[in-house]
């Protein structure tokens, strides 16, 4: 039997002066992201609406994959980023 997906998804608030800039740092995540072993997709979905919500959105193949990019490497850069 094949495992389900895992779907990983997070919301941002961002004050208006930094709207651009947290979105521009979550599009740099996401396409770090689909490099890693076991991610499907990655994208960061801007609200339609002004002052809405960023949300950053990830499918893994497992959540054994998505544990396993939280205790890499490329983790502990986007923990420096602040975002995470």
């Amino acid at each position: 039997m094949d495992a389900k997906p895992y779907l990983v998804t997070e919301n941002y608030y961002p004050k208006d002066e930094h709207f651009d800039e947290v979105l521009n740092m979550l599009k740099e995540t996401s396409e770090m992201i689909k490099e890693q072993d076991g991610a499907l997709m990655s994208m960061s979905l801007k609200a339609e609406k002004k002052n809405g919500p960023i949300t950053g959105f990830s499918m893994w193949e497992s959540r054994e994959k998505f544990t396993a990019f939280m205790k890499s490497e490329h983790m502990e850069k986007i923990m420096k980023t602040g975002l995470a």
